[in-house]
C-alpha cells in the first residue's frame, strides 16, 4: 500500500500528554454513540436506486452506499487511514498514513460463516464502480477456488460448508449451525449470556459512582484549555487568527455571562400542560434557561481560571514554585533530602480545615514528594554531572537511521524473494549479506535510542520540580497579556473572516465543478445508452 506519510513520536510527546493530562485529573474515558434518524436517507436510496445502477448494470446496494460514505469521510480526514506502531519498551513508535483506501468488510456465506473480504482502492472508485465491484467480490467468493479452498475456524474449507449447506436444512443436526434450534441447548447458552451480559455492564457502570465529570464539566474544562493554549501560544509568539478570535470571544462571553442570574427552574412549567404544541413550546423554554444556567456555570469556571492567581492558594504555588524556577535547574541539586524530610513534615502538619487550607495541605505534600523524588533521581543519574535537557534532535537522527534502514530491509527481502524465484542463489547470498549488515545497523540504532530515551526518562524524573514551576510561572506571566491580545481581536477578525470566505467560496466553486462533472458523465453515459438502442 502506498504510503502518504509517517510520523513518529517519541518521548517528547509522551511528555506532552502527561502534561495535558494534568488538567484532566479524575476525568473517565468516555464513549459516545449517535443513533442518527435515517428513514429519509432510506427513502432518498429507494429513489437513486431505482433510477441508477452500477457502470457494468449491478445493482447499487445500501452497503455500496456505506462503502461509498465512508471512502469518502476518509478521504476528507486522511490522518484516519494510518497504522500506529509504538515500541512500549522505548517509549515511542511512529503512524503510518496511507494513501489508498482499502476497507475491509465481513461477508455473511450462505451457511452462517463469516470472513472478511478487503474492498480494494475504495477512494478512487465511483458509486457505480462499487457496485458493479461489489458484485464481482460476491461472485468471486462463491466461485473463486482461492476463496473456495481457504480454510474457516472450524477447520473446514469454505467450499465444504457452501456444499453441505446445499445437503442440509437448517432443521438436520448434522449441520451444527442448527443446534441453536434446539432448547435444550439455546436456552442455558441465552441464561450464560443474559448473566454474562449483566455482570460486564455493571462493571462499565461501576467507574461513575466515583466521578462526577459530567457534561457541563466537560465542556468547562475544554472551554479553560482553550483558554490557556491561547496565552501560552501568544506566549511563543505562534498564535494564529482563527484561535486568537475564538479565545477573545471565549473569554469576553464568560466575563458576561458569569455575571448573570439564573434562571429559576421548574419542570412543573411544562409538565401539566395539555395541548401538545404549547407543551412542546414549553418544555423548549424550560431546556432554554437549563442551557442558560449552565453557561453562567461554564462561565464562572473560565473566570476562575483567569483570575486564580489572586487566590490564596495559587499565590502560595506561585511563591513557593518561583522560587525553584529563580534558583534554575542545578538548583535542584543543592537539595538536601533531610531538608525535604523536614518540608514534607510540615506540610502534613499545615491546616486543614477549609477548601483553601486542604488545597494548599495538598500541594504543599505533592510537592515535597516531587522534590523527595528528584532528589533520588539526581543522585542517582546527575551526581557527577550537569543538569541539562538532552536535545530531542539526537532522537530525531538516530530515528532517522532506524526509518533508513527498516526501508532499504524492506526492499532486500523483496529483492530476496525475486532472487529465489528465479533461482539466483549467488545473489540471493549478497542480498542475505546486505540483510544481515542492515539488521546490525538497525540494531545498534535501536540501543542508540534506547539510551537517548533513558536521557530523556532520567532527566524529567529528576527536573520535575523546576519544570512544573517553569511552567507555572511562565503561565502567570502570559495571564498577564490579555490586553495585549485583545489589541490583536479587530484585525485578526477581520483577517480570519475574510480567509473563511475565501476558503467557502473555493469549496463551493469546486462544488460545482464537481456537480458540472458528474452532469457532464451522466449525459454521456446517456446518449451511449441511447446510441445502443438505435
Amino acid at each position: 500500500m502506498a504510503v502518504k506519510s509517517v510520523t513518529r513520536f517519541g518521548i517528547q510527546r509522551k511528555i506532552v500528554a502527561n502534561m495535558t493530562t494534568e488538567s484532566w485529573q479524575n476525568i473517565p474515558h468516555v464513549s459516545y454513540q449517535y443513533e442518527p434518524d435515517v428513514t429519509k436517507f432510506v427513502e432518498e436510496f429507494k429513489k437513486f436506486t431505482a433510477e441508477h445502477q452500477g457502470d457494468s448494470g449491478a445493482r447499487i446496494t445500501f452497503n455500496a452506499v456505506l462503502l461509498k460514505a465512508i471512502a469518502e469521510a476518509i478521504e476528507a480526514d486522511p490522518v484516519i487511514n494510518a497504522h500506529m506502531h509504538f515500541e512500549k519498551g522505548l517509549v515511542r513508535g511512529k503512524v503510518t498514513v496511507f494513501d489508498n483506501i482499502d476497507i475491509s468488510v465481513p461477508w455473511l456465506l450462505p451457511s452462517g460463516e463469516m470472513m472478511t473480504i478487503t474492498m480494494k482502492d475504495m477512494g478512487n472508485r465511483s458509486l457505480g464502480n462499487i457496485a458493479d465491484y461489489t458484485a464481482e467480490m460476491a461472485k468471486k467468493v462463491t466461485s473463486d477456488p482461492d476463496v473456495l479452498n481457504r480454510v474457516l475456524g472450524d477447520g473446514k474449507t469454505v467450499g465444504q460448508i457452501l456444499s453441505e449447506q446445499l445437503s442440509y436444512g437448517q432443521d438436520n443436526y448434522a449441520n451444527p449451525y442448527s443446534a441453536l434450534y434446539d432448547l435444550n441447548v439455546f436456552l442455558p447458552l441465552m441464561h450464560a449470556l443474559i448473566i454474562i451480559a449483566a455482570v460486564g455492564a455493571l462493571m462499565n457502570v461501576i467507574p461513575y459512582f466515583w466521578y462526577d465529570f459530567n457534561e457541563r464539566k466537560q465542556k468547562s474544562v475544554i472551554r479553560v484549555l482553550k483558554v490557556r493554549a491561547l496565552f501560552e501560544d501568544y506566549g511563543n509568539g505562534i498564535t494564529n487568527d482563527a484561535q486568537l478570535v475564538e479565545g477573545i470571544d471565549l473569554i469576553r462571553d464568560a466575563r458576561e455571562m458569569a455575571n448573570k442570574q439564573p434562571k429559576v427552574l421548574d419542570k412543573k412549567s411544562y409538565k401539566s400542560i395539555k395541548d401538545k404544541a404549547l407543551k412542546k413550546a414549553a418544555k423548549k423554554a424550560y431546556q432554554d434557561d437549563v442551557n442558560y444556567n449552565e453557561e453562567i456555570e461554564i462561565s464562572k469556571f473560565v473566570c476562575a481560571e483567569l483570575d486564580k492567581f489572586s487566590t490564596d492558594v495559587f499565590k502560595y504555588q506561585y511563591n513557593t514554585q518561583k522560587a525553584v524556577y529563580d534558583a534554575g535547574l542545578n538548583g535542584l541539586k543543592l537539595m538536601n533530602v533531610d531538608e525535604i524530610n523536614a518540608e514534607m513534615a510540615n506540610a502534613r502538619a499545615m491546616p486543614k480545615t477549609t477548601k483553601e487550607e486542604k488545597e494548599i495541605r495538598k500541594f504543599a505534600i505533592e510537592f515535597a514528594r516531587n522534590k523527595k523524588s528528584a532528589a533520588k533521581a539526581l543522585k542517582k543519574f546527575f551526581a557527577n554531572e550537569e543538569l541539562v535537557q538532552p536535545n530531542f534532535s539526537e532522537l530525531e537522527k538516530i530515528f532517522d537511521v532506524e526509518d533508513a534502514c527498516d526501508e532499504k530491509l524492506k526492499a532486500l527481502y523483496l529483492e530476496l524473494r525475486d532472487a529465489k524465484r528465479a533461482k539466483d542463489s549467488a545473489k540471493a547470498k549478497s542480498i542475505k549479506a546486505d540483510i544481515k549488515s542492515y539488521e546490525a545497523k538497525k540494531s545498534e540504532a535501536k540501543k542508540a535510542s534506547k539510551a537517548e530515551m533513558d536521557k530523556h526518562a532520567y532527566f524529567a524524573r529528576a527536573a520535575k520540580p523546576y519544570l512544573d514551576a517553569e511552567k507555572l510561572v511562565k503561565q502567570e506571566e502570559n495571564y498577564k497579556h490579555f490586553d495585549e491580545i485583545a489589541e490583536l481581536y479587530e484585525e485578526a477578525k477581520a483577517r480570519n473572516e475574510k480567509a473563511m470566505a475565501e476558503a467557502e467560496a473555493k469549496a463551493l466553486k469546486e462544488k460545482a465543478e464537481a456537480d458540472a462533472y458528474a452532469a457532464q458523465l451522466k449525459a454521456e453515459k446517456a446518449a451511449k445508452k441511447a446510441a445502443k438502442k438505435k
